[in-house]
C-alpha cells in the first residue's frame, strides 16, 4: 500500500508539473538585428572609396591594392590601372564616358597575362583569349557586336 501511495504521489506531482509547463506561455524567440545604419549589405569585395568628381584617383581596394585613373564628370575616362596588393597591375583598362572601350587585359598575380579582349560600350566584342599562369594560351572566345559569346 505504502508502495501504490508513493507511486500515486509521483505521478499526481509528474502530471503537475507537465501541466504547469505546458501552460506556461512560450515567448518567441526575438531576432536582433541592428539599426538600419549599422546594416552593411555591401559584398565583402566592395571597394569603398571616397571618390572626386574629377581629376586622377588613386582608389584602395579590399586585398591592399589599389586603382588609378582620372574621372572626369563623376565618369571614368581613359586608361585605367589595378594593382595587386605587391604592386604588380592586375587589370588595364580604358574607359569613355564611365563605360569600358578599348583594350581590356587583366593579369595572374604572378604578372602573367590571364586574359585579354575588346569592349565597345562595357560589351565584350571581338576574339578575347584566356591564358594560365603560366602564360600558355587555354581558351579563345569570340564576341558579336551585342556582346553574346558565338559558339
Amino acid at each position: 500500500m505504502k508502495f501504490i501511495d508513493h507511486l500515486l504521489h509521483t505521478t499526481v506531482w509528474f502530471a503537475f508539473v507537465g501541466a504547469l509547463v505546458a501552460c506556461t506561455p512560450q515567448q518567441a524567440p526575438q531576432k536582433t538585428q541592428p539599426p538600419a545604419e549599422e546594416i552593411n549589405t555591401a559584398p565583402k569585395d566592395t571597394i569603398k572609396a571616397s571618390v572626386r568628381k574629377d581629376g586622377i584617383q588613386d582608389i584602395k581596394i579590399p586585398d591592399a591594392g589599389r586603382m588609378t585613373g582620372l574621372q572626369e564628370n563623376g565618369e571614368r575616362q581613359g586608361p585605367w590601372t589595378s594593382y595587386f596588393g605587391n604592386g604588380t597591375i592586375r587589370s588595364k583598362t580604358v574607359y569613355s564616358d564611365g563605360k569600358q572601350n578599348g583594350l581590356n587585359e587583366v593579369f595572374h598575380d604572378n604578372g602573367m597575362l590571364f586574359y585579354s579582349g575588346q569592349y565597345k560600350l562595357d560589351l565584350k566584342v571581338g576574339e578575347w583569349r584566356f591564358y594560365d599562369r603560366k602564360g600558355v594560351l587555354i581558351k579563345t572566345a569570340q564576341f558579336d557586336s551585342l556582346g553574346v559569346e558565338l559558339k
